[in-house]
């Protein structure tokens, strides 16, 4: 059997090893992946399903019916679908964070993960996630404030507080993993991220971009399935038949509902390794992390 190869977090990579590692690491995890996926995303995306699926047909009952409760209805049910697809992508982003950090400290060796150590994995990184997002989100929001303001006295201030506000943004990229990875406070891991990512906002624009496109086109390929169903449910009420009559149509409506919400956090999951790794190419081209670690490698020989 062929030896997997050990794909460091903290490596000087070219555009195209970047995406390399990031499919290679997923090919070497991706049972692990599947197997906390299914454990702990799927139970929510069938709920999440439930929601979207009935969504759809509230949404189909409210325009023929012009009923207001129709439409309060579903309002109802898209609240429903966005609290559990964010519980779901939340749960997928702790997912792909507690895998990698656990890949590292193992060197690669993910043969004997149990629930215990993951779960305990998870929590840490949840906690980390969740103060950084905060923060995140109060600067974002902070920031927000000051160009509208500045934009109130004329519309030509959007011009310059636009751009910036958008590389301000872009600099926070690195404030998650640099929280959750490294062992640094919060004000150190928003000044290295604001430092560090400025630095190397192309890559991250590029990556951004390349596997926003890849990503896209897969989301779309998954949930092609359950457009078909809706356009089969509009043909079927525009032609007076009850798409509710028939339990194939309802059947297939759910599957292919949870399958298309599994299905884009699973593609979701490809952009947060990719960005990651860029993460990592960042702090080692800064810090030089993987020199250290090839010197202590060759002092215990």
């Amino acid at each position: 059997m062929t030896e997997l190869r050990f794909i460091p977090l903290y490596k000087v990579r070219t555009f195209s090893e970047k995406l390399n590692d990031t499919f290679e690491f997923i090919r070497q995890n991706w049972r692990l992946l599947l197997k906390y996926l299914t454990y702990m995303v799927l139970p929510v995306a069938l709920v999440g399903g439930l929601c979207q699926d009935a969504l759809m047909k509230n949404s189909f009952d409210a325009v023929v019916s012009n009923d207001l409760d129709a439409a309060f209805t579903f309002l109802a049910k898209m609240g429903g679908y966005f609290a559990c697809y964010m519980l779901a992508a939340l749960l997928a982003t702790l997912i792909c964070y507690s895998v990698m950090r656990l890949y590292q400290q193992r060197k690669g060796d993910m043969q004997d993960i149990g629930w215990p150590e993951m779960r305990h994995e998870m929590w840490v990184n949840f906690k980390r996630m969740f103060i950084a997002n905060l923060a995140i989100t109060f600067m974002m929001m902070l920031a927000l404030g000051v160009m509208v303001l500045l934009s109130a006295a004329t519309m030509w201030f959007l011009l310059v507080t636009l751009p910036a506000f958008v590389a301000f943004v872009l600099t926070l990229t690195y404030v998650v993993p640099i929280y959750v990875f490294e062992e640094r406070t919060l004000t150190e891991s928003i000044a290295d991220s604001m430092r560090i990512a400025s630095k190397t906002m192309g890559g991250i624009i590029g990556v951004a971009i390349v596997m926003g496109i890849l990503t896209s086109i897969l989301s779309t390929f998954i949930a092609l399935p359950y457009y078909i169903i809706l356009m089969v449910r509009a043909a079927m009420l525009s032609s007076a038949e009850s798409a509710a009559s028939n339990p194939l149509v309802e059947i297939l409506g759910f599957v292919f509902s949870v399958f298309s919400i599994m299905g884009s956090l699973a593609a979701s999951m490809t952009m947060i390794f990719a960005m990651n790794f860029q993460y990592g190419h960042a702090l080692d081209k800064e810090y030089g992390y993987s020199v250290e670690d090839d010197i202590k490698e060759f002092e215990e020989l």
